[in-house]
């Protein structure tokens, strides 16, 4: 009996994954890793354990597409500090998202209120981040994949909740990188959405809950 149940778990685990299409590998951090949890977000109070969700995905980006900050592998840790020290956060902590374009070949080419499923998963197949908002505009995540059998959900990395699936419905807010393989880095806007301009427009105010990790 026992045989068999192990059996029947491994069917189950092995069907989730199939279902499942995650084309790419994407680094996983979470914003309360020990080794940076504590590090205050550019120049105020807050640490990155806090509200570090938005940049912590970004890392995650980069660090996918082997980016390097002076040599070394891209973290939560180094990105702050290259943020902080290159004019990639507005008021303090407000990551300005298409700040890393002069970091190396990422660059924001979307930043829109919604995408289509057709759009989410071009985006995905050709491994283009997507940044995502979720838990009613508190937190972001990284869009890593989509289901085959339920169009309406999508595997994420999570830096700040132990959750690698969200709906559809529980997304609000979609930014979307190119990896630029050729071309120097610089920023281009699709026609899909509303170029990102200004710190205003391009900061993404985070108040994320503190999860221990």
């Amino acid at each position: 009996m026992k045989g068999s149940f192990l059996c029947v778990l491994l069917v189950v685990s092995l069907v989730g994954i199939c279902l499942a299409d995650i084309p790419f590998h994407w680094t996983l951090y979470k914003q309360c890793n020990g080794a940076w949890a504590g590090q205050h977000m550019g120049t105020t109070s807050q640490t990155i354990c806090q509200v570090g969700c938005a940049m912590s995905s970004l890392a995650m980006a980069l660090d996918s597409f082997g980016e390097r900050i002076s040599g070394g592998a891209i973290n939560p840790s180094t990105l702050n500090s290259w943020l902080t020290h290159n004019r990639g956060y507005a008021s303090g902590d407000e990551l300005i998202w298409d700040s890393i374009h002069t970091l190396g070949r990422l660059h924001v080419v979307s930043s829109a209120a919604s995408l289509t499923r057709a759009q989410m998963v071009n985006y995905i197949s050709r491994r283009m981040p997507i940044i995502a908002n979720v838990r009613h505009g508190t937190h972001w995540v990284l869009v890593t994949g989509y289901s085959n059998t339920n169009e309406a959900v999508y595997n994420v990395n999570d830096p700040g909740f132990n959750q690698d699936v969200y709906s559809r419905s529980d997304m609000s807010h979609f930014v979307v990188y190119s990896f630029s393989t050729t071309e120097p880095a610089h920023t281009e806007f699709s026609q899909e959405s509303a170029p990102v301009h200004t710190l205003e427009e391009a900061a993404a105010v985070v108040q994320d809950p503190i999860s221990v990790q």
